[in-house]
């Protein structure tokens, strides 16, 4: 008997993993409007594109994780640069969708993103290339343009997610091209 436990624990474990897993990537994407109103009503269409509508959405997180944590710092860097560009053009189309609620979700995780990139060029610059530096910069100075085309385009009078966006976008611009300036 205990043989057999002993040669079926790591299968155990295995099904125990994915169990937790799954369940975390299917409450990943909740959020509420005030209540515990679940927000997504997930669907199932194939097109070219897997919106966070998509029931298949999960698997692409999961694939995007998984990406981020076998890479170099700096590839890590362009890979969260590529995220966070995915998923505002995700956020557009949603908006275009009239989903507004998982719209600004989803820009907001492609902001984290963002974030997330600047901040690491801008704690270990000398782990990055010029070129990737120069670039994230210029990402940034692109996403404060797409930020207030998005709030353009909002339809809600309550900007104050959209704002904070805004300015955290900003604040980690203008550290960036400080960064980019030569050194005296």
């Amino acid at each position: 008997m205990a043989s057999f436990l002993q040669k079926s624990f790591p299968f155990i474990l295995l099904l125990f993993g994915s169990l937790v897993l799954l369940v975390s990537l299917l409450t990943a994407n909740r959020a509420s409007t005030g209540d515990t109103t679940r927000l997504l009503a997930r669907k199932i269409y194939f097109t070219g594109t897997i919106l966070p509508d998509n029931i298949f959405y999960p698997l692409m997180m999961v694939s995007d994780r998984i990406k981020l944590q076998t890479t170099t710092f700096e590839e890590g860097v362009l890979l969260r640069v590529e995220y966070a560009d995915r998923r505002y053009g995700y956020a557009v189309q949603l908006l275009e969708k009239r989903q507004t609620v998982l719209s600004l979700t989803t820009l907001t995780k492609s902001q984290k993103y963002l974030f997330t990139a600047g901040n690491q060029v801008l704690a270990e610059p000398q782990r990055v290339s010029p070129e990737t530096r120069k670039l994230v910069t210029e990402v940034f100075a692109l996403s404060q343009q797409q930020l207030a085309e998005y709030k353009r385009n909002y339809p809600s009078s309550d900007t104050k997610t959209l704002d904070e966006l805004i300015t955290e976008t900003d604040i980690i611009y203008k550290k960036l091209s400080d960064l980019q300036e030569p050194q005296q």
